[in-house]
C-alpha cells in the first residue's frame, strides 16, 4: 500500500523492472563466458570450425530459454559447458544420420520400407498403415523408415524404451494381421 503522497507500483512495472534484471544478468553471463564456450566447442569440433559461431549461438539460445535454471556464479560456466556438451551430442547424433542418409542414396539403397515393397504391394501397405492408430503408425514410421533407434524414437515420443518396444512389436503384429500375413515374424515384406 502507498503512503499518503506516494505513487503505487503497478504489477506491470515490477514485471518490467525483473525482466530487464533477468536480461541484463543474461547479457553479463553472455559478455563473461561467450569466449570461454566458444573456445569449449573449437576444441571438441576441430577441424569443423566453420560450424563453431552456430553451435555457440545455440549453447546462448538454449541458456536463453532455460534462463530460469541458470546458475548464479561461478556455477554458470560448468552450465553452459554441459549445455554445449549436449548441443554437440545432438549435432553429431544428426549428421550421422545424414551420413547414412547420404551413403544409402549414394548406393542406391533406399532404407525407406516402401521401397522394399514390389509395386503392387506398396497401395496394401499404405492402405494398412493408414488403419493403424495414430501411435501405432508413428513408432513403425520412426524405426522402420526414419530409422531412428528405440532409444531416439522413445525420445520423440515422450516414452520408455521399453513402452516403445512394446508399442512397435503389438504394432508389427497389428500390421501383419491387416496385411493378411501368415507368419508376421518369417516376413520382410514390410520391414
Amino acid at each position: 500500500m502507498a503512503k499518503h503522497g506516494q505513487v503505487a507500483r503497478q504489477p506491470e512495472e515490477d514485471e518490467a523492472q525483473a525482466t530487464l534484471a533477468t536480461e541484463s544478468a543474461f547479457r553479463e553471463t553472455y559478455e563473461r563466458h561467450y569466449a570461454d564456450v566458444y573456445r569449449y566447442v573449437l576444441r571438441r569440433l576441430g577441424t569443423a570450425t566453420a560450424d563453431v559461431p552456430d553451435v555457440t549461438a545455440e549453447v546462448f539460445l538454449v541458456a536463453w530459454r532455460r534462463r530460469d535454471d541458470l546458475p548464479e556464479p561461478p556455477g554458470d560456466l560448468p552450465w553452459l559447458y554441459g549445455v554445449a556438451r549436449r548441443v554437440l551430442s545432438r549435432q553429431r547424433r544428426s549428421a550421422q544420420r545424414r551420413q547414412r542418409l547420404t551413403d544409402a542414396l549414394r548406393v542406391g539403397i533406399s532404407r525407406s520400407a516402401l521401397n522394399d515393397v514390389h509395386d503392387d504391394q506398396r497401395e496394401e501397405v499404405h492402405a494398412a498403415l493408414k488403419r493403424l492408430r495414430p501411435k501405432d503408425r508413428e513408432c513403425l514410421r520412426l524405426v522402420l523408415w526414419e530409422q531412428l533407434s528405440y532409444r531416439e524414437a522413445a525420445q520423440v515420443l515422450g516414452c520408455s524404451e521399453n513402452a516403445l518396444a512394446i508399442r512397435i512389436h503389438r504394432a508389427k503384429r497389428r500390421m501383419a494381421g491387416l496385411l493378411a500375413l501368415d507368419q508376421p515374424h518369417s516376413s520382410n515384406t514390410w520391414r
